[in-house]
């Protein structure tokens, strides 16, 4: 996120247009830094050309403002607690909901300031090619590999960063596993190693 500041910061300044030329900013699960109003500026033709966005799978961080839907929002909370609990303590759950509730209730009162991000250039989406392969001969245990093949999808920004909010309803969703989703060395691996 800091590389899309800085890369507006050096287009902005007279005096660094003949050295900055042909600059070009890559971004690997960066949040959304613009607010609506950058489509007015002068800048935002100029950072549109040059700033490229990688979104791994189902990365939370380039998501987490007005591109997830209150939905999909609370089936992820949901899931990530839920995960973390002990099921024989019921109250504990019941206590739970309800503070899920409550954090739900002031994402939408807030949902005005979240609304106010813009997706700024292109963006790539990235996703592995295979699912996860046991590599254990004796079954014995759970090791797994992932192959070193991914697919990148050239979407407009709409598309990459609503993508999980797709997701039928009556879908599990593993939010531990969502949360992996923004390590970078899943970035390097799909996007350095094909």
């Amino acid at each position: 996120s800091y590389a899309q500041l800085f890369t507006a910061h050096l287009l902005s300044v007279p005096e660094f247009e003949d050295y900055f030329s042909d600059i070009q900013c890559i971004t690997f699960g960066s949040p959304l830094v613009f607010c609506k109003d950058v489509k007015q500026s002068f800048l935002y033709d100029a950072l549109a050309r040059r700033v490229l966005n990688f979104v791994y799978q189902f990365d939370l961080v380039p998501r987490l403002q007005n591109k997830m839907q209150f939905e999909y929002r609370t089936r992820l909370l949901q899931g990530l607690l839920l995960s973390q609990l002990p099921v024989s303590n019921i109250g504990i759950i019941f206590d739970v909901n309800q503070r899920m509730n409550f954090v739900m209730q002031k994402f939408q009162r807030h949902q005005w300031l979240l609304d106010r991000y813009e997706a700024v250039g292109k963006f790539v989406s990235l996703f592995e090619k295979d699912a996860p392969t046991a590599i254990d001969s004796n079954k014995k245990c759970k090791c797994f590999t992932k192959g070193a093949h991914s697919y990148h999808l050239a979407l407009d920004a709409e598309c990459v960063l609503t993508l999980p909010s797709h997701i039928p309803n009556d879908r599990q969703i593993y939010a531990s596993q969502i949360l992996n989703d923004h390590k970078m060395l899943n970035y390097m691996k799909t996007v350095m190693f094909q």
